[in-house]
């Protein structure tokens, strides 16, 4: 019983891999050559203008926060990099938030 629940947790944790692998390469696809953001275990699309301008694709929820920012993971951003000191437009005409 032991080593078929080791066995079980190796499989959930490789398909977890694959998942994440499939996800990040079409984020990166959807991107084209567009400027990311990669650093302290994050990977959007979005970059800064000036230390107090960013620039960013709209947030995803989700089936589409498999190819586009996760909404979740832009939260996290803002939240860890400038706590309690920031405000997102939509200049997006298509999307109603």
């Amino acid at each position: 019983p032991i080593l078929r629940s080791v066995r079980y947790l190796r499989l959930v944790i490789k398909a977890k891999q694959h998942v994440s692998a499939i996800q990040k390469s079409a984020r990166h696809q959807v991107g084209m050559n567009k400027k990311r953001y990669q650093e302290d275990g994050f990977d959007l699309d979005l970059c800064y203008i000036t230390d107090r301008i960013i620039a960013m694709s709209v947030p995803a929820v989700r089936s589409e926060g498999l190819y586009r920012n996760p909404v979740n993971e832009v939260a996290r951003f803002f939240n860890l990099k400038h706590p309690d000191h920031y405000k997102i437009y939509n200049l997006c005409q298509e999307r109603k938030y």
